[in-house]
């Protein structure tokens, strides 16, 4: 082939030879294309008269003729050949006008087409003939590709080739290469071989290939390089390997297939019938799912012959053994059809029962209504119909006819196995039964045997396998617990040596660890010269019995050390037993108390009355039990929990009377502790929540009853948080215990206040008339709370707010009232602190809309409401890009894009800002990360952190946590903590602080300007930036305070080497003032506004240059 594409350079290009070639009319072909080319013009002719016999119209006739003749004169294809294909074809009709004119006009058409390929042959000396090279191509059977270079772009592709992938004429080249044959899998099948190196051979074998018809065939690709003219080329062919691909997997099939048959066929010759029943669905397993089934099953026909039930089965989706409960017996009339079809061929294959209703009512009755296919197969031992083996399948199938022939086989091997399994003859049965239901097994050694033989009966007994053969006398050590083995060995020699039969108890163990009792029997037989020939031995079971002894055992030491005391009285109650319990309990010895009435045990807090309820019980209902208080012998008294039951004998008549004295005393105690604890705080020993309910519903029913009013008072102290925080729980406590006693201090003997949680007191004042006593007390309330609290020689000041709700005008029940006031208590928290509010049902919207904030909220962070923007931050001289502050938003479904001002202070008060704050951490790390693997460099991101993220939550784990798995440099990280955080308690932030620092991570100071920092805990802070607040930069430059406190601000930093950002940039002269002033960054609309992370991308991947908004 290379000798012709070389040679072809005196006449034209290597190129134009390969460049495909517009093929004009010729000679007509010759040979095996002139054959393949007339057969394909019978193809159209075949679809024409299919149309025409459908009534297809007029238009649609002349269209699929004129298909016809343009294929004949694409391919040169002469009259004589266009008439013989004509010939071949049926008669058209020529009953209507639309026939004869098509009839007419197909002769004439095929006359004028013979013209126009005589024509181009005519001249054909005159214009350039395919190139031999192009026309060798197209004779090969193998299918030929030549692309460029680069793989991507297709220059040339012959006749096979558009055969082999299914399309009927050439595309116009070049063409792309994902463009040839797109839906063929083509260019992903060329993908690994063209990534090879281009300048070496190289192929890949059964690629598969789809045709537009959905047929699918595989091909082996050779790819070689090819120089032609001075241009590089890459040659591809393509060897049709559909054909050999099915041979070798029928082949291996068949292998697979006798390697099966030969592994079942050798186990049901060599086991035993009974094992093979076990295991049966087992073999049924192997057997469905090598031929690709769902279900396989054994049909059986029962001794009468008239009924088939399904002996065993496996089914796929249940994957369990044996047959189903309960399986249905099935007439043998109604499987008449599938019994004949089976005696004339011995299997059956029905691919898909829709197409054959009388198939489909058979394999209902067999399969139900989940084989749509099956494959079957009959059982004849001796000749008579037994049954069926079946294979099924949900969905249409199809199998191999070498799948049927393992079937048969299959059911063949069956059919001797079930000749050899036949039930044991009664006397075997009935032996087996009796063995079976004493729990007796048998075993036998003959001489000679390397194994003994055993029973079904103790294989059922040691909870093995019947299928597997007896272990050797080698391995009896391990059939039994340690201590078991070397009293059964003594027994054995003792057997041997005396000649005599021995019996010993002894334990066996059993497959999951456990254990049990056995009574063994072993004795022997000798030969006429003394000779021992057999050793047998029978194993019965004794694990219940030994149980019983093992109870009363266990009884009796339960009897002896149990706590409880044990008296046991005769029928006339004379003391019969006393256990050491009993006498630690009452100070009596045992043998004070024997033969004494227990009467000597009345503590004289009971009347006779009690007594004889007590026994008039026990006799009515055989048991009494209930609280008693019994004397000890040193006179003091103590209560008891006493059962005392009547025991019978079998004629109903008592014999004897037990009672069991539980000492009580201390559980009586720990009651009354419990008690207390149920009801009140343990720090404040006020009356918690569940008391005050309590107490509060009574009041409502008190106050229906005589319409007087009630009054709830909730208080929250408004500082309480901040003391805890910075001063620890200890003080925190001792400041509620202090508040608890102010609080009763300003109320009346009769009312309630009760702590209920956290720092929120409830107040209940009864019998109210009117509002100004409830005002007066909430003043005081108000007034005490408002005194300083001394803590650790330091006064405190804490405060708090009282919401105040009224029975019956601001509620009926008790916990619609307390809702209420709480609802009161947060109003006059948003008035300022420090005050009281009556309750309004203006309150109660407001409480809803701020639950169902909240709740909106949590379910935000689910539904992925919550998105970040960044806000560009940059140097102000250069206007180069330094990096970005992320900020929250939230995406409400409803309510639109909520800003962060909203729904931040809501976070921070429902604790909702923990997870968000992680989340956010985790989220822009994960963003840093996609901006890395792009190759952005987008400078330092800032991250906003809450006070409760540094005060509560775990950040510097989360942190850790996100850089690792982001792999984000720290470097890459700032995170901005506000001022007046920072400076809230700066000796409690100062560890957590150094942390995150010490992480890598940067920490800057947001709002800088706007708190109360302290120079000396500024100095000790590890930080490195400074942010002047946007309120400073506004005012900038016209307005003497901001700038006054800007330049301050500008310079500290200098002066502790802190580094300034600037918020809130907005025009030239904050920029210019800024930088004059020594700030070098800044951020704000002057440059950009906040931006989605694909708009910040663009703007790092553009080098971040912003123009500014002058």
């Amino acid at each position: 082939m290379k000798q012709d594409l070389t040679a072809s350079a005196a006449g034209a290009s290597a190129e134009r030879d390969f460049m495909p070639t517009i093929k004009k009319p010729a000679a007509a072909d010759s040979g095996p294309a002139a054959g393949k080319h007339q057969r394909r013009l019978r193809d159209l002719l075949n679809r024409y008269d299919a149309a025409f016999a459908a009534g297809a119209s007029l238009d649609s006739l002349l269209r699929q003729l004129e298909q016809v003749r343009d294929y004949a004169l694409r391919h040169a294809i002469g009259e004589a050949q266009m008439l013989s294909a004509l010939a071949a074809q049926p008669a058209l009709p020529q009953d209507s006008a639309a026939g004869r004119q098509a009839r007419q006009m197909l002769t004439d058409m095929t006359h004028s087409l013979g013209r126009q390929l005589l024509q181009p042959a005519l001249s054909a000396a005159a214009k350039p003939q395919p190139p031999p090279a192009q026309a060798m191509l197209e004779q090969l059977d193998d299918g030929v590709l030549l692309l460029e270079p680069s793989g991507q772009q297709v220059l040339y592709a012959n006749a096979a080739l558009m055969e082999l992938l299914g399309l009927a004429e050439p595309p116009a080249y070049p063409l792309a290469l994902s463009a040839l044959a797109p839906d063929s899998g083509l260019a992903e099948a060329l993908r690994p071989l063209l990534a090879l190196p281009k300048d070496k051979p190289s192929q890949i074998a059964a690629t598969p290939l789809r045709r537009p018809d959905g047929d699918a065939g595989h091909a082996d690709i050779r790819a070689r390089p090819l120089r032609a003219e001075g241009q590089d080329c890459l040659l591809l062919t393509f060897h049709d390997a559909t054909d050999r691909l099915t041979s070798e997997q029928l082949l291996t099939r068949h292998l697979d297939i006798l390697a099966q048959l030969a592994g079942l066929s050798a186990e049901l010759a060599s086991q035993p019938a009974e094992p093979l029943w076990a295991r049966m669905s087992g073999l049924l397993e192997r057997v469905g799912r090598f031929l690709d089934a769902d279900r396989c099953l054994l049909a059986l026909l029962d001794i009468e012959g008239k009924q088939v039930r399904i002996a065993r089965e496996w089914r796929n989706e249940a994957r369990a053994a044996g047959p189903p409960a309960e399986a249905p017996a099935i007439p043998r009339s109604k499987l008449c059809w599938l019994e004949q079809q089976l005696g004339q061929q011995r299997t059956l294959q029905l691919n898909d029962s829709a197409d054959a209703p009388e198939a489909a009512a058979a394999l209902r009755q067999l399969l139900g209504d989940n084989g749509q296919s099956a494959l079957l197969a009959t059982l004849r031992p001796r000749q008579c119909w037994r049954g069926v083996l079946a294979v099924s399948a949900p969905t249409p199938h199809s199998w191999l006819w070498i799948e049927q022939h393992m079937l048969q086989s299959v059911a063949d091997m069956l059919s001797n196995f079930l000749e050899r399994s036949q039930y044991h003859s009664d006397a075997q049965r009935r032996q087996s039964e009796a063995l079976a239901q004493a729990r007796i097994g048998h075993w036998e050694w003959r001489r000679g045997d390397a194994a003994p033989h055993w029973s079904e009966e103790l294989y059922q007994l040691w909870r093995l396998d019947p299928a597997r053969p007896p272990p050797p006398l080698a391995r009896l050590p391990a059939l039994l617990p340690p201590a078991d083995w070397p009293p059964l060995r003594r027994c054995l020699r003792q057997v041997l040596r005396r000649r005599e039969t021995a019996q010993l108890d002894h334990r066996i163990l059993l497959p999951d660890g456990g254990d049990r009792h056995v009574r063994h029997h072993i004795s022997l037989e000798q030969d006429g010269r003394g000779r021992v020939v057999r050793l047998s031995g029978t194993l019965q079971d004794i694990s219940e019995f030994k149980r019983r002894e093992q109870t009363l055992q266990q009884a009796a030491a339960v009897y002896e050390h149990t706590l409880e005391g044990v008296m046991i009285a005769d029928a006339d109650l004379r003391i019969l037993d006393v256990n050491p319990a009993f006498s630690a309990l009452t100070g009596y010895a045992r043998a004070d108390l024997l033969g004494q009435s227990p009467r000597l045990l009345h503590s004289g807090r009971h009347d006779a009355g009690f007594y004889r309820r007590l026994w008039q019980t026990v006799a009515e209902h055989g048991r009494w039990q209930g609280e008693i208080w019994n004397l000890h012998k040193d006179g003091s008294v103590a209560p008891a929990w006493l059962t005392v039951t009547a025991v019978r004998d079998a004629d109903g008549a008592v014999r004897n009377y037990v009672g069991v004295f539980s000492d009580i005393a201390q559980i009586k105690k720990s009651a009354a502790e419990m008690a207390q604890l149920a009801h009140y705080d343990s720090l404040t020993t006020l009356p918690n929540r569940l008391l005050f309910l309590s107490r509060l519903e009574h009041a409502i029913q008190t106050a229906k009853r005589e319409r007087r009013r009630v009054a709830v008072l909730f208080i929250d102290l408004d500082n309480f948080k901040q003391i805890n925080d910075t001063r620890g729980h200890g003080a925190g406590d001792r400041l509620l215990v202090e508040v608890a006693a102010r609080l009763k201090d300003c109320l009346r003997a009769n009312d309630t206040v009760a702590r209920i949680g956290g720092d929120e007191f409830l107040i209940l004042l009864e019998n109210q008339k009117a509002d100004n006593p409830v005002i007066d007390i909430a003043n005081k309330i108000v007034k005490a709370c408002a005194r300083p609290f001394r803590l650790e020689e330091q006064e405190v000041e804490v405060g708090c707010s009282v919401g105040i709700s009224i029975y019956p005008r601001d509620g009926q029940d008790a916990e619609t009232l307390m809702r209420n006031a709480d609802a009161a208590m947060y109003q006059a928290k948003n008035d300022g602190k420090g005050a009281f509010r009556f309750y309004t049902e203006e309150l109660t919207q407001r409480a809803r809309l701020r639950v169902e904030q909240e709740r909106e909220l949590r379910l935000a962070l689910e539904r992925r409401e919550l998105f970040l923007v960044f806000q560009p931050k940059y140097h102000l001289q250069s206007g180069a890009l330094i990096g970005a502050e992320a900020l929250l938003r939230w995406q409400h479904p409803s309510r639109g894009l909520i800003g962060p001002d909203t729904f931040i202070p809501l976070a921070e008060e429902t604790g909702l800002i923990i997870p968000i704050g992680s989340w956010l951490i985790r989220h822009a790390c994960g963003i840093l990360r996609r901006w890395k693997d792009a190759g952005l460099s987008p400078g330092v991101l800032s991250l906003n952190i809450a006070g409760a993220q540094i005060q509560r939550a775990p950040i510097l784990q989360t942190l850790k946590q996100a850089l690792r798995d982001c792999r984000v440099p720290p470097q890459q990280i700032e995170l901005e903590i506000t001022e007046r955080f920072v400076m809230s308690n700066p000796d409690a932030h100062l560890s957590v602080l150094r942390e995150l620092r010490q992480l890598g991570v940067g920490l800057s100071i947001d709002d800088f300007g706007t708190g109360y920092s302290s120079l000396s805990y500024l100095r000790q802070l590890p930080v490195q930036t400074l942010k002047i607040d946007q309120s400073l930069v506004r005012g900038l430059p016209d307005r003497e305070h901001e700038t006054s406190i800007s330049l301050a601000i500008i310079s500290l930093a200098k002066t502790l080497h802190l580094g300034l950002v600037a918020e809130g940039v907005e025009n030239e002269a904050q920029r210019r003032f800024l930088l004059d002033a020594g700030c070098e960054h800044g951020q704000g609309f002057l440059y950009a506004r906040p931006m989605p992370e694909n708009e910040f991308a663009e703007l790092v991947k553009k080098g971040g240059a912003a123009p500014l908004r002058l």
